[in-house]
This record gives structure tokens, sequence and C-alpha cells, in this order.
């Protein structure tokens, strides 16, 4: 399960992202993005798997504990998807772009993908962070 999710990791980066002109570029490599949103789906999906085989174990040791691990890590798939959904609105942004040059898409786009990546960030360290007790 483990090697799935760093696989569908390694298959979620789009690369044009991190490319200064992504707007410009983004719809000659659409391939890129919805490859990139299906593989987050698919790992978001397996970890959803993961978290159902642990939180048995969890479960037979404390209730409590259970519960506490599946809200976070529902949680942390809320966020995933959230992030997937950001993904893909920089296709009409892009769209947009083109057709009107307006600087202020520019704006816009980095906020998206600085929010994207804050989003995935708060996806790995929320549910590590908050103490158990």
């Amino acid at each position: 399960m483990m090697m799935l999710i760093f696989v569908f990791g390694i298959l979620s980066i789009v690369y044009v992202l991190e490319t200064p002109d992504y707007l410009e570029k983004l719809p000659n490599q659409l391939y890129q993005v919805y490859l990139g949103g299906l593989a987050q789906l698919f790992m978001a999906l397996t970890y959803m798997i993961l978290m159902i085989y642990i939180g048995r174990f969890i479960k037979a040791y404390k209730v409590d504990l259970y519960h506490y691990f599946s809200l976070l890590r529902a949680i942390s798939v809320v966020l995933h998807m959230l992030g997937v959904i950001m993904l893909m609105l920089f296709i009409p942004l892009s769209d947009m772009y083109l057709k009107h040059m307006n600087p202020t898409y520019i704006g816009i786009g980095e906020l998206l993908r600085l929010s994207r990546d804050l989003t995935f960030i708060a996806r790995i360290l929320l549910p590590l962070s908050l103490p158990y007790s």
C-alpha cells in the first residue's frame, strides 16, 4: 500500500505549475494536470484504504484513540480533495488569462498555487501535530 501511495505521489507532480509562465504553458500540457489530479485521487483512495486497515488494529487497542485517528485522517483526506479541486481550477484560470492577458490573473494564479501548496502541507502536518490526550 505504501508503495502505491509513493508511486501515485510521484505521478501527481504537475511540473508545468512550477514554471514561471505556467498560465501560458498550461493549455498545451493539460495532460499533466489531469494525470496529476487523477493520481492524487488514487493516492487519497489508497490512503483511505490504508487508514481502514490501520484503524482496525487501533480500534482493538483503544476505541477513543480509533475515533481520534479516524477524525484526523478524515480531515486529511478532505484537505487532499480540496487540493485536487484547486488543481483543476488552474485550467479555467489559464484559459481566462490567455483570453484577456490581464495581469490580475497572474496574481490569482499565484494565490491559488500557494493555497494549494499550503493545503497539501496542512494535509500532512495536521494529523501528525495534534496531540492525543
